[in-house]
C-alpha cells in the first residue's frame, strides 16, 4: 500500500525543466573531468602571458636574495676584522667560528650535548693555548727570521689528511662507525683551519685577501654554474647537487684568476705548468671539502649542519671549503719559502 501511495506520488510528479537537466549535466560532466583539464583552464602556473613558470621560482629567487644577502655581510663583517683588528685580537676573534664548527661537527657525528660541548671545548682550548704560549706562531710569518716547526707538522697532517685520506673515504665510501673517529677527523678538519687563518694573515693583508677570494670564486663559481649549465652529477649518492660542469668551470675560474694573482705578485716559485696543477688540484681540494662534509652530513641524515646562517645553514656549510684548502696552502706556503 505504501509502495502504491509512492509511485502514484512519483507519477503526478512535474517533468523537470529543460534548463535544470542541461546544468545538472554539465555539473556532472565537470565533476568527470579529469584534474588536469581543471589545472590547465587556470593556467598551471603560467603569468598573465600564459608564459610556463614552476610554482616554486618565487621561493628559489627568494633564498638566493637571502643567501646573497648573507654572503655580503658576512664578508663586509670579515674585511673589517681583517683590517681593522690587531693579530692577537683577530686571532681571538676566530675561535668564535672555530667554536660554532666545532659544535656542528659534533652534531654530525650523533654526539649528545655531552658530547658536542667537549669536542667545542677541546679546540676552544687548543686554539686558546696556541695564543697564549705560542705567541709566535701569531705573528709567524711577519718576521724574517721565523722559524717553522709544529705549526708545519700540523699543516703537513692536514694535507695528508685532504689530499689521501679524504679522497679514499668518499672513493670508497667509508662509514664513520663510532663518534669518537667522527670527532677526530672534526679535530684534524677544524684547528689547521683556524691556525692557517691566523697565520696567513700575516702574509700580508691584500695577499690574504686575495688567496681567500680565490677559495670564494671556486665556491660561487661551481654553485652558479652547475645550477645554471649542470647536466651531469659528480658525486650523486653523497651530494646530489654538484655536477661536472661545475666543478670544471670552478677550475678553469680559478686557473685564470690564480694566474693573475700571480702575474701581479710576481711570484715566480714554481714553474708555470706546476701553477696550473695547482690551481687545479686546490680546486678539487675545495669541492673535497664540500663532499666530506656532505658525507656526514648523509650519514647522520640531516641537509644543513645547523640554521645559524640563514640562506646557508650552518657555519660548517660555509667554511668547509676553507677547512680543506687553507691548510695546504700554508703548508705549500712554509715548504716552499722556509
Amino acid at each position: 500500500m505504501a509502495l502504491q501511495t509512492v509511485m502514484q506520488h512519483v507519477s503526478h510528479m512535474p517533468p523537470e525543466p529543460e534548463n535544470d537537466k542541461h546544468t545538472r549535466e554539465a555539473t556532472l560532466d565537470e565533476r568527470r573531468r579529469p584534474l588536469s583539464s581543471g589545472i590547465s583552464r587556470r593556467g598551471r602556473g603560467t603569468n598573465k602571458r600564459g608564459r610556463g613558470r614552476r610554482p616554486d621560482d618565487g621561493k628559489e629567487s627568494s633564498g638566493l636574495w637571502l643567501r646573497v644577502t648573507t654572503a655580503l655581510l658576512m664578508a663586509g663583517i670579515l674585511l673589517l676584522a681583517i683590517f681593522l683588528l690587531p693579530q692577537r685580537a683577530w686571532a681571538l676573534l676566530l675561535i668564535m667560528p672555530a667554536a660554532f664548527a666545532a659544535w656542528e661537527w659534533a652534531a654530525l657525528c650523533r654526539l649528545k650535548t655531552t658530547g658536542q660541548l667537549l669536542l667545542t671545548l677541546l679546540i676552544v682550548s687548543l686554539c686558546l693555548s696556541i695564543i697564549a704560549y705560542l705567541p709566535q706562531w701569531v705573528t709567524a710569518l711577519r718576521s724574517d727570521s721565523y722559524q717553522a716547526s709544529g705549526d708545519v707538522t700540523i699543516y703537513g697532517a692536514a694535507t695528508i689528511f685532504w689530499v689521501v685520506l679524504v679522497p679514499m673515504c668518499l672513493r670508497y665510501r667509508w662509514h664513520i662507525a663510532t663518534p669518537i673517529f667522527g670527532s677526530i677527523c672534526g679535530l684534524v678538519v677544524i684547528f689547521p683551519a683556524w691556525l692557517a687563518m691566523v697565520q696567513m694573515r700575516t702574509m700580508g693583508t691584500k695577499l690574504f685577501i686575495a688567496i681567500l677570494a680565490g677559495i670564494f670564486i671556486a665556491d660561487i663559481a661551481a654553485y652558479f654554474s652547475g645550477k645554471m649549465l649542470g647536466k651531469h652529477k659528480l658525486a650523486p649518492n653523497i651530494s646530489p647537487a654538484k655536477t661536472w660542469e661545475g666543478a670544471i668551470i670552478s677550475s678553469v675560474a680559478v686557473t685564470i684568476y690564480g694566474l693573475l694573482l700571480c702575474r701581479h705578485y710576481q711570484f715566480d716559485l714554481l714553474p708555470g705548468y706546476l701553477l696550473l696543477a695547482l690551481f687545479v688540484g686546490l680546486t678539487s681540494l675545495s669541492i673535497a671539502g664540500d663532499l666530506f662534509e656532505s658525507w656526514f652530513k648523509r650519514q647522520a641524515n640531516i641537509k644543513n649542519s645547523g640554521n645559524l646562517l640563514p640562506g646557508h645553514g650552518g657555519f660548517l656549510d660555509r667554511i668547509d671549503s676553507l677547512c680543506s684548502t687553507l691548510p695546504v696552502i700554508a703548508f705549500l706556503w712554509f715548504y716552499l719559502r722556509y
